[in-house]
């Protein structure tokens, strides 16, 4: 395909990417006025006569009409778009183009504070910024991190102490820690050796 082909068929293919964007919203304000006439959304269903056209869909549509879900995210394959739908509707806006601040701990300081694109966020990333709260979902601050991170650090330690007290034992490093007694590598080693005689 000629350069030329390739930049037409391109612009061809924003345009119908943005054509159906612009369709889902007024596909959402149509809804929005149907629900608001009184219809309810199961008697939607039923008038559409759709097998693409669920209940869950008509509530999607209904948010993207109310101005409570931007239609993009519906196709978003990146792990922060789930969190981003539950947000208010500015913040799925502001979130387009302002990055979010990401705490990223090394070596058990306080952390550095990193400013990321919500679409780089991995799935980690996303557990640690997003909060589920009883008004739904929010943007933890860095001390909010800081506090997360803590509470999954004590998490994981109380795990490992249950699994440790499980079986007895526990390798730290290059040492065995068997019932409060210390072995080396070299020591194991060594009577590796002697159970071989």
């Amino acid at each position: 395909m000629s350069t030329d082909i390739a930049t037409i068929k391109i612009n061809e293919l924003n345009g119908a990417i943005t054509r159906g964007l612009a369709a889902w919203k007024k596909a959402g304000d149509l809804v929005v006025e149907i629900l608001d006439s009184g219809k309810t959304r199961q008697e939607l269903v039923t008038a559409l006569n759709s097998e693409l056209v669920t209940e869950d869909v008509i509530c999607q549509f209904e948010r993207i009409g109310r101005k409570q879900l931007l239609p993009e995210l519906l196709v978003a394959d990146y792990p922060a778009a789930r969190y981003i739908m539950g947000l208010p509707f500015s913040d799925q806006h502001n979130l387009k183009t302002i990055p979010i601040d990401v705490v990223v701990v090394s070596g058990g300081k306080g952390g550095d504070v990193l400013k990321v694109q919500a679409a780089s966020l991995s799935k980690d990333q996303c557990r640690q910024v997003f909060n589920q709260t009883e008004t739904g979902k929010q943007i933890r601050n860095p001390a909010q991190q800081r506090a997360w991170i803590e509470s999954e650090k004590a998490k994981r330690q109380r795990k490992e102490g249950a699994k440790v007290a499980d079986v007895g034992w526990q390798v730290k490093g290059k040492e065995l820690h068997i019932n409060g007694v210390i072995i080396t590598k070299s020591q194991l080693h060594n009577i590796l050796a002697l159970m071989e005689k």
